[in-house]
């Protein structure tokens, strides 16, 4: 089994079946049976998104999944970081990419994140983002519709 940093997209994608990514963010997860490192941010925007498509049965559904992977911890690893210093990171990496390859700032602290929590391989449905992480040094695969 493998571990990955998947950004708050491609976690989406794989919890509500109607996202935009979920054919191929699906099969690729499927096929690698791949664990997930999580951290506070990163559980806070993905519940904040499932939160916001509540008012379907997707929703619902993606909600209870979500709970039910958070109990378990089957396959996200919610690992506590310094947020500080993830922060100041993200700073530093924002000062010396940003220019070059441009991406939100909540972009830039998961790319932080990922280099913090020493994932050996990062996933996100952002191709600006999966530019910005390349530059950052990290190994990544992108989605695309």
């Amino acid at each position: 089994m493998s571990i990955v940093y998947a950004d708050s997209s491609v976690l989406f994608a794989w919890f509500y079946l109607p996202d935009r990514f979920n054919a191929v963010v699906t099969p690729w997860l499927r096929n690698r049976s791949a664990d997930f490192l999580s951290n506070e941010v990163l559980r806070l925007e993905l519940r904040h998104n499932i939160r916001l498509v509540r008012g379907n049965p997707d929703g619902e559904t993606a909600w209870r999944a979500l709970q039910v992977a958070e109990r378990s911890a089957a396959r996200l690893r919610h690992d506590h970081i310094d947020l500080e210093r993830a922060f100041a990171q993200a700073d530093a990496l924002s000062r010396r990419l940003g220019q070059a390859h441009p991406c939100g700032a909540m972009d830039v602290f998961h790319v932080a994140a990922a280099l913090a929590q020493e994932a050996p391989l990062f996933l996100t449905c952002d191709a600006m983002q999966a530019d910005f992480a390349r530059a950052a040094g990290l190994q990544v695969q992108g989605f695309t519709e």
